[in-house]
């Protein structure tokens, strides 16, 4: 069996496996997702609940590593992802034909419609207490009726 490789470590620490960074890195990550915001106090009390004996530095570079990953989660391709959700619609609205949903499918026709940008836009509607006439009339472009 393998064993798991190992990180460089000073003389008289034990190293840490690779493994074992990435637990503690998604365990940042998890925290940061909850909402909980990683100060150097939070860090440390982080690291001395799961028992960690790691550095302020190294806790921050695990903290790096975790935000990191929020960056990658970030990075997605447009055409890709309208792919996906339009697969899935059409599934939907697939499988609704053929359980004869017909209320699902029409739900599933508007999301695809509107993820591929066929709506027209909403009509809006202004009104005015104030006529055309009286308009121009206190613009001053016409003159005022005596």
């Amino acid at each position: 069996m393998d064993t798991p490789k190992k990180r460089g470590a000073a003389k008289g620490k034990s190293k840490t496996t690779e493994q074992e960074v990435i637990y503690r890195v998604n365990t940042l990550f998890k925290a940061i997702l909850s909402g909980v915001i990683l100060d150097t106090f939070k860090l440390r009390e982080i690291s001395v609940t799961h028992d960690w004996k790691v550095s302020d530095r190294q806790l921050t570079n695990y903290r790096k590593a975790a935000m990191n990953k929020f960056s990658t989660l970030a990075d997605f391709n447009v055409k890709e992802e309208v792919g996906i959700a339009l697969s899935r619609y059409q599934t939907v609205f697939n499988q609704s034909m053929v359980a004869k949903n017909y209320k699902v499918a029409i739900t599933a026709q508007k999301e695809i419609c509107t993820l591929l940008g066929l709506n027209a836009p909403d009509k809006k509607s202004i009104t005015s207490d104030v006529s055309f006439t009286s308009f121009l009339m206190e613009s001053g472009i016409i003159d005022e009726e005596k």
